[in-house]
Order: C-alpha cells, then structure tokens, then sequence
C-alpha cells in the first residue's frame, strides 16, 4: 500500500494497518520499519508503561541469571546476562525518550 492509497486521517491507523498486512511477512521490519507499537511509543502513555515494563523483566531476568552464576550455571548463562542487559538499556533508553519529549 503506497501512501497514496491510504485512506485514514491518523497516521497511526495507516501503520497499525500496514502492520496487520504485513505482520507475517519475514523481513518486512527488519530494514528499519518500526511497527506503530513502538514507533508511536514515546509518543503517549503506553511508552512509560512499555520501558517500566521492559526494566523490570530486565532486572528479575538479570537476578536470575546472577543467581545461576553463583551455583555454576557456566558460560551459557552469559547469553541470559546479555539478554537482561539488553532489557534494561531498551527500557532505560525508551523512558529518557519519553521524557525528553514530554518535557
């Protein structure tokens, strides 16, 4: 769907419906498309709530794999450890853009 074709007044709904055509099609939001769930993010409340929740699965998944560290998980916990860290910057990085905009 080209933006000519589009036919709603929010940009929002034109994205929320090229997403719905789009959803499973592999690579179609890998070359830089963002899908309206987090391109509009910081844009409203659902942003805030999006990196509170993205902070707090990073911090329990990061205890967790700490946790497992100390009673010898090994190296594969590491993978669990980078996954919690990339948690915690997606959060902390979606919520200082939340505020920058609202401020």
């Amino acid at each position: 769907m080209t933006k000519k074709e589009r036919n709603h007044p929010s940009e929002f709904l034109n994205d929320l419906e090229e997403w719905q055509e789009h959803q499973y099609c592999p690579g179609h939001y890998s070359g830089g498309n963002l899908p309206p769930q987090l391109k509009y993010a910081n844009v409203n409340k659902a942003g805030k709530t999006f990196g509170i929740s993205l902070l707090f699965l990073g911090s329990i998944s990061a205890i967790a794999v700490i946790g497992l560290l100390f009673y010898g998980a090994g190296s594969s916990a590491l993978f669990g450890l980078g996954y919690s860290i990339l948690l915690l910057a997606a959060g902390v990085k979606l919520l200082t853009r939340h505020r920058k905009r609202n401020a």
